[in-house]
């Protein structure tokens, strides 16, 4: 069944709630447990519930997994990694430099210069010897680096006719590391630690465009199940001064089930089809809120502690990053996309061309099926 690439507004809907559970575990318990907001974590039932807001993380990889197969069947490597550069980069970009000129002039510990804004234009910094301006950057990566892994096998056409083979075997590569090897080399090459609900992403768009099967079936159920085990060692939060017990496993796969579920939920319930310019612009300014509020937060939570009002000072800061990134989403990053992508298409179309007459072989084909 070959599906055209509808509009699917649930997706977002979910892309902007994994975002802001994300910052209410960032302002809610980890600031708070780090000792860099200037007040206290809340307790009991509250701080439990901050605590895995963290889980918006591999909601967002699922999502990834699902979504890059979902855009790109008809494209070729080129028109994929422009289409991917434009929509991440310049809002990367802008946002990044924001926050590195907030922590510059409001956070006198801070100790970044011009060679960490430099070297995180890349977004691997420690190349450079650099850290990440932000902490929440290293999702980033992981994000590239599918991207990296999607494009070859798009190159070589085989990305959407055989995705399900391709999730088996990455799965048995994180599975065999992780059970028989407990090795963790190259873990950020084959991201090790959440590849698995990339998986998930994968094997849902398999679903959604081919049809069930007892080899998607089977492949969900162990991506869901080694992500269990995946998050219980995400749940140890070591970067804490005082880290907390990890979760129990009964805990991790009631999470792991959690994130499939709401995942294959955007996708297979019938969306919604009210609003959806709004919920559009929720999923968009979703991405630089992300990046936006977590060392930007930190820094005003700290000058205003002397308030002595956490919860004021978290709902404005968070409308303060709400707003802050629609304005990037109108005003940098479609502007930017509107801009580029004629000049994307056309160089993309040349590189085609090329490569092509080269090879003397549709090497890079333009479909795949």
């Amino acid at each position: 069944m070959d599906k055209k690439n509808a509009y699917l507004p649930n997706l977002d809907i979910l892309r902007f709630l994994a975002a802001l559970a994300v910052v209410g575990t960032h302002y809610g318990y980890v600031g708070p447990h780090w000792g860099v907001t200037g007040y206290a974590p809340p307790t009991g039932i509250l701080e439990n519930f901050l605590r895995v807001g963290w889980i918006g993380v591999p909601i967002f990889f699922a999502m990834s997994g699902f979504l890059i197969p979902y855009v790109t069947k008809n494209s070729d490597p080129f028109s994929y990694g422009f289409a991917r550069a434009l929509r991440l980069l310049p809002g990367f970009w802008v946002c990044m430099t924001i926050s590195f000129l907030f922590l510059t002039l409001l956070n006198d510990s801070y100790s970044g210069s011009f060679m960490t804004w430099f070297a995180n234009l890349f977004m691997l910094p420690e190349i450079l010897g650099q850290v990440h301006v932000d902490g929440v950057y290293w999702t980033l990566v992981f994000e590239f680096i599918f991207y990296g892994w999607a494009g070859i096998f798009i190159a070589f056409g085989v990305f959407h006719k055989h995705i399900l083979k391709i999730s088996a075997l990455w799965l048995l590569f994180i599975s065999i590391k992780f059970f028989i090897l407990k090795d963790s080399s190259f873990g950020q090459l084959f991201i090790l630690s959440l590849g698995s609900a990339f998986i998930v992403g994968m094997v849902l768009w398999s679903i959604y465009e081919k049809g069930i099967s007892l080899l998607a079936v089977a492949i969900l159920i162990g991506a869901t199940i080694q992500l269990s085990f995946n998050l219980q060692i995400v749940s140890t939060q070591t970067y804490l001064p005082t880290p907390p017990l990890p979760l129990s496993l009964a805990v991790t796969t009631g999470l792991s089930i959690f994130v499939v579920s709401v995942v294959a939920a955007a996708i297979f319930l019938p969306q919604i089809k009210f609003g959806t310019n709004q919920l559009y612009t929720l999923g968009a300014i979703s991405y630089p809120l992300y990046l936006l509020h977590q060392e930007i937060g930190y820094t005003i939570f700290r000058r205003f502690a002397y308030l002595g009002q956490p919860l004021i000072l978290i709902t404005g800061t968070t409308l303060f990053i709400l707003v802050l990134s629609f304005m990037i989403n109108k005003t940098v990053e479609r502007p930017s996309r509107k801009l580029l992508q004629p000049y994307a298409d056309q160089l993309s179309s040349l590189l085609q061309s090329g490569v092509k007459k080269v090879l003397n072989t549709p090497f890079f084909p333009i479909k795949n099926k």
